[in-house]
C-alpha cells in the first residue's frame, strides 16, 4: 500500500511540474512576442496603480500531524487592484487535490484523496521598487468542498518581472475524526498544516 501511495504522489507531482514548465514556456513566448513588435520598452519592472491579476500552480508536503503523510497539488487565480507600488488587494478561487495517508485504528492507514475548492481574499506587499523584488503574500478564505473549513496561507517569495516564486505555510481547519491508539474520537475541528511552493505569473500594467 505504501508503494502504491508513493507512486501516485510521484505521478501527480510530475504532472504539476509539467504544468509549471508549460506556463513558463507560454510566458517566455509572450515576452519574446512583445519585444518583437517593439512595445517591450513600455513594460517596466514594477507595478503601478490599476487592475492586476495572478495565475499560479502549487505543490506542497503536509506535516505529519493529522495525516500520517500528505501531498497537495493545485492551481489558483486571483484578481484585484494594485493600490500603489507596494500594496495589492484582491481575491480569487483555488483548486487543490490532496493525496493523504489517513491514520486508522490499530496503527493501520488508508489512502484517501480530497478535492478542495477555496474562495479567498488576497492581500500582498512588494518590498522594493525593482525588477527583482521580494514580496509577502497571504490568502485568507474558506474551503467549500472536501476538507471544508477556514483556510490560511502565508508565504514569502521573489518576483522577477512577471514571474513569482514563493514558499509558504498553509493551514486548513476541517471537521474530521482523529484515530489514536486503536480508538476513534468524536468529530472535531482539526488543523491540517502543509509546506507549500508556489509558481505564478502576474498580469497588469507596468510603468
Amino acid at each position: 500500500m505504501r508503494n502504491v501511495f508513493t507512486a501516485r504522489i510521484i505521478r501527480r507531482v510530475v504532472v504539476m511540474l509539467g504544468v509549471i514548465l508549460g506556463v513558463c514556456s507560454v510566458a517566455e513566448a509572450q515576452s519574446q512576442e512583445t519585444a518583437a513588435v517593439g512595445v517591450g520598452s513600455s513594460i517596466g519592472p514594477w507595478p503601478m496603480r490599476g487592475l492586476r491579476g495572478f495565475a499560479g500552480v502549487s505543490v506542497g508536503v503536509g506535516q505529519p500531524d493529522f495525516f500520517k503523510s500528505s501531498v497537495t497539488y493545485g492551481a489558483y487565480a486571483s484578481f484585484g487592484y494594485q493600490l500603489n507600488n507596494v500594496f495589492y488587494i484582491g481575491g480569487g478561487v483555488q483548486y487543490q487535490g490532496v493525496s493523504a495517508e489517513e491514520r486508522r485504528t490499530q496503527g493501520e492507514t488508508e489512502d484517501k484523496d480530497y478535492n478542495i475548492f477555496t474562495v479567498f481574499a488576497n492581500p500582498r506587499i512588494e518590498i522594493l521598487k525593482k525588477k527583482v523584488t521580494p514580496f509577502v503574500d497571504s490568502k485568507v478564505g474558506y474551503s467549500v468542498t472536501g476538507l471544508s473549513g477556514v483556510y490560511l496561507l502565508n508565504q514569502t517569495g521573489v518576483r522577477i518581472n512577471r514571474v513569482n516564486f514563493a514558499i509558504g505555510y498553509e493551514s486548513q481547519w476541517a471537521k474530521a475524526t482523529r484515530y489514536h491508539y486503536g480508538y476513534s474520537y468524536d468529530e472535531s475541528i482539526e488543523q491540517i498544516n502543509t509546506y507549500v511552493f508556489t509558481f505564478a505569473f502576474d498580469f497588469g500594467k507596468r510603468r
